[in-house]
Formats: structure tokens, C-alpha cells, sequence
């Protein structure tokens, strides 16, 4: 169920068995992939329609209104990463809230982009100061999320904009503490109730008190 390439990079990880573990999204969570993907589309003579948390035929448009076929979308989102993944900016509050929680756990950003943009996403982190490494994966990140869990006794935390990625998370490892982060208000209203859910947010100061407190076992 691990993509290969993914399963590397997770055998690649030195894991601590007793200390707490953040596992943390990028696009939309870190860094602005919204807002910067709509200024890439702009160039482009083209605009981004909040549909739900799915690229669809009507997802991007000209700006006279003609959609765009789903092979014509994901290949500007390849270009799109290519072009812009080394150079994304940090959502507010991202950097000082995880810089914070590295004090009490360990840090692994599980991120779903095209394998080949994975170093300038760690140039990007790195650059925003952030060093904990990053495993890039295809595909739903549950499998991920258990091969993790299962090397550590510590609290495990789960932090995605992606409700299926939240869902994931939960059918493999459901003593996971799950974050919804939604810092965009227009995704907000197509965000399906979990009853599972540990937190949906919209903002860093909520989720970082949220995860010092559930990363400390509390």
C-alpha cells in the first residue's frame, strides 16, 4: 500500500520510540499552495474555483468562463510545483508554532507532491527554517501514517487540510489525534463532520495550543 519511493524514504528515518510525534502536511498547512497556485493561474489567463477538496473539469477556467479538461489541470499543477515549490511563503504562525513543538516531539512533514519537486520542497522548509525531514508520498497516507505510529509508544499527531487524508489517517491508525487545518474560509463550507476529529482550525495559535497539549498526553 506504501508507494515505493515512499516506503525508502520511511526505512531512511531515525524514529525515537518514546518521544511524542508531529506528522505534518505542507501545501496549505505550512506554506500557501491556494493563494500562490491562483497567482500561477493568473499568469496563465486563467482562474481557480473553490469546487471542494478535488480538482475537477470546472476547478480552473479561462477567464471567459471555458473549462479545463482534469489532464490539462494536473498538468499545470506539475508545472505549477516545478516552477514554484522552492519559493512557497508560510502560512502565519506555521513556522513558530512547529519550531515550538520540535521542544517536546519529533517532527516529520508527509507531503503529496511529484517526487521530482521533493528537494525544493526541503530547500523551501529549510529556508522558512524548518529542518525536520520531509517524506514525499502519492496516493492516500494512511499506510504512512501507520508505519510511523507503530515505531513509536509516545502521543502521534496528525496534522492535513485534505479530508481524505484525515479519513486515511484514521482507518490505519485511529489512536491518532487528527488536525483539520483549514486556513482558507472558502474550503470551510464543503468540510465533512468527523466525529473523530481532534480539531479543525483555521489558524496556528488554535492548532499549536491544541498539539502541545495532546503531543504532552494530556
Amino acid at each position: 500500500m506504501i508507494p515505493d519511493f515512499t516506503r525508502i524514504q520511511l526505512e531512511q528515518l531515525s524514529v525515537v520510540p518514546d518521544r511524542p510525534l508531529l506528522i505534518c502536511d505542507v501545501d496549505e498547512v505550512i506554506v500557501h499552495f491556494v493563494r500562490d497556485f491562483e497567482d500561477y493561474l493568473a499568469a496563465h489567463e486563467l482562474k481557480f474555483n473553490v469546487k471542494g477538496f478535488h480538482l475537477t473539469g470546472d476547478s480552473v477556467t479561462t477567464v471567459n468562463g471555458g473549462e479545463l479538461g482534469i489532464d490539462a489541470i494536473l498538468d499545470h499543477v506539475s508545472k505549477f510545483f516545478a516552477e514554484r515549490t522552492h519559493k512557497m511563503e508560510a502560512i502565519a504562525g506555521s513556522v513558530d508554532a512547529i519550531r515550538s513543538l520540535e521542544r517536546i516531539a519529533q517532527v516529520i512533514f508527509l507531503t503529496n507532491l511529484p517526487a521530482e519537486a521533493g528537494d525544493a520542497r526541503r530547500k523551501n522548509l529549510t529556508g522558512l527554517g524548518l529542518h525536520a525531514p520531509v517524506v514525499t508520498n502519492t496516493g492516500p497516507k494512511g499506510p504512512a501514517i501507520k508505519f510511523l505510529t507503530e515505531k513509536v509508544s509516545a502521543p502521534v499527531a496528525f496534522v492535513d487540510d485534505s479530508p481524505g487524508f484525515i479519513q486515511s489517517s484514521y482507518e490505519y491508525a485511529p489512536h491518532v489525534k487528527t488536525v483539520h487545518f483549514l486556513q482558507d474560509q472558502r474550503f470551510h463550507p464543503h468540510a465533512p463532520d468527523f466525529d473523530f476529529l481532534g480539531l479543525r482550525s483555521d489558524n496556528w495559535s488554535e492548532t499549536h495550543a491544541y498539539l502541545r497539549q495532546t503531543l504532552a498526553g494530556a
